[in-house]
């Protein structure tokens, strides 16, 4: 927004309590000088402010620069992306898991896959796990959010989702940044809003193509 806006450079940027302390805004303030050095406001529960003018930022979800600016701010090491990863859901933590995952992990790792879920890894072990996975399996859920740290010219993607909760979030993501191949499993419904089963051969078929196709059709 700085560099689009003429706005001067010391404006505040206002942030509550919750959100500073955050692990993951904590995770990017403590790698980027850049970042750390905004002008971080920290409104205090309960704490009011009156301003004369209020600018409010907006995401830009499809737009490749910010989120290739994104990616710079956490100066990563380069690192060489190899592995087959699952990322599930931790279903005693969240929703919207597979009524039949142990069947899923068994396919899966048959072809070399291990299951992952990102919700029980520091941020240190997110971040280095989606830099060195080349193919990736992955049930539709706030985590998919990190292939923004895949290597985009080799990244392979296949999202898992209940049939009634369909959206094409990480899909437009995947397309923005240039990821070349990405396909869509669609499972059954959910139970109870909180499981769902997949057809295991319909993943394998999408696996099995993943593994042995360089551009999706």
């Amino acid at each position: 927004m700085l560099e689009k806006v003429d706005l001067p450079n010391n404006i505040p940027f206002l942030i509550t309590r919750s959100c500073f302390e955050h692990k993951y805004f904590q995770y990017l303030y403590r790698r980027s000088g850049k970042f750390r050095g905004l002008n971080w406001l920290v409104q205090e529960p309960d704490e009011w402010y009156k301003v004369e003018k209020l600018y409010r930022l907006q995401c830009v979800h499809f737009d490749k620069e910010p989120w290739l600016k994104t990616r710079q701010l956490y100066n990563l090491p380069p690192r060489k992306c190899f592995r087959k990863v699952f990322l599930s859901r931790d279903a005693k933590r969240f929703g919207r898991g597979l009524a039949n995952e142990e069947e899923v992990s068994r396919m899966l790792a048959s072809y070399g896959f291990e299951t992952v879920y990102a919700e029980n890894l520091t941020m240190e072990e997110q971040t280095e796990l989606f830099q060195t996975t080349k193919y990736l399996v992955a049930l539709h859920g706030a985590g998919l959010v990190q292939e923004l740290f895949m290597d985009h010219e080799n990244a392979h993607i296949i999202e898992v989702m209940p049939q009634d909760y369909m959206l094409g979030l990480y899909y437009w993501l995947a397309y923005t940044l240039g990821i070349k191949y990405y396909d869509v499993v669609i499972g059954g419904a959910l139970q109870g809003g909180e499981a769902f089963y997949l057809e295991i051969d319909l993943l394998e078929k999408a696996v099995i193509k993943m593994l042995n196709t360089r551009v999706y059709s």
